[in-house]
């Protein structure tokens, strides 16, 4: 594989509200997750399809909702990053 191919493999696109952020994963990983994480105690903080990453502030009630919310997405291709502590 092209050196740059795997390069842009490592990119994801965030998208928070009507905004756009190309970045590696690492920084992802290490400063925008955790805050997301901290900021949705019990519910969706995220979703991933495509090298994108969609952010998103979706707070559950209760173990059944957040169940069935993850149903949905993953039903549609996405990955869910979730925050299950109550």
């Amino acid at each position: 594989m092209d050196s740059q191919v795997l390069e842009m493999s490592k990119n994801v696109t965030v998208i928070i509200g009507l905004r756009a952020y190309l970045m590696s994963r690492d920084k992802w990983k290490e400063g925008i997750e955790p805050i997301a994480k901290e900021s949705v105690p019990f519910g969706i903080y995220a979703v991933e399809k495509g090298g994108r990453i969609h952010m998103l502030n979706e707070h559950c009630k209760s173990m059944t909702e957040l169940k069935r919310k993850k149903r949905e997405y993953s039903a549609t291709g996405y990955k869910v990053y979730t925050n299950e502590t109550i």
